[in-house]
């Protein structure tokens, strides 16, 4: 490895050492309770900013015809990414169902919550121009995620109260009952 290269590789690491003990060290000797939910909500806050501005480009790039025209394709991939989360979380959480819960309940809840958003558009879009089906591989992630946040996201609150798992305020927040 040239030595150029080297020195990129060792500050990027020492950027992310950095990091891991101000996260975690830091947060617990260096900072109040108060300064560290401070520090989460400006974070928390960026990460919204950064969602909208990725949603603004996709608006700006997203031809709605195009994804219309992709109609069969994105609904295979809706219907993929849905049976890939479902596979997964039914065969990765043999021990759920903690707190007197019902481990389909959990399990139902983990698969219909797994929502999608700016980090799979921002992939999508990052694909070269040269991409051969470009188009339809943004399409295809913009359906995903269209449907994850409209569908999945919308009907969460209801799936929840359905399971059993609290109550949901207007905003949307779960209240989990007494015991979880």
């Amino acid at each position: 490895m040239p030595d150029a290269s080297r020195r990129r590789l060792l500050a990027s690491l020492a950027c992310v050492a950095a990091g891991v003990i101000h996260g975690s060290y830091g947060r617990a000797f260096g900072m109040s309770r108060e300064t560290s939910e401070h520090l989460d909500l400006l974070w928390e806050y960026l990460g919204f900013m950064a969602n909208a501005i990725v949603f603004l480009l996709v608006g700006f790039t997203v031809d709605v015809g195009v994804l219309l025209d992709e109609a069969w394709p994105v609904l295979v991939a809706i219907v993929a990414v849905l049976a890939v989360r479902t596979a997964i979380v039914w065969l990765m959480t043999p021990r759920a169902g903690g707190h007197g819960v019902p481990a389909w309940k959990e399990r139902t809840m983990l698969t219909w919550s797994g929502l999608r958003g700016a980090l799979t558009i921002a992939l999508a879009l990052a694909l070269p121009t040269n991409t051969p089906h470009r188009s339809q591989i943004i399409a295809m992630a913009f359906g995903v995620v269209l449907f994850t946040l409209v569908v999945q996201g919308l009907s969460l609150p209801r799936l929840l109260r359905l399971l059993g798992f609290g109550r949901v305020d207007r905003v949307g927040t779960v209240r989990l009952k007494a015991g979880r």
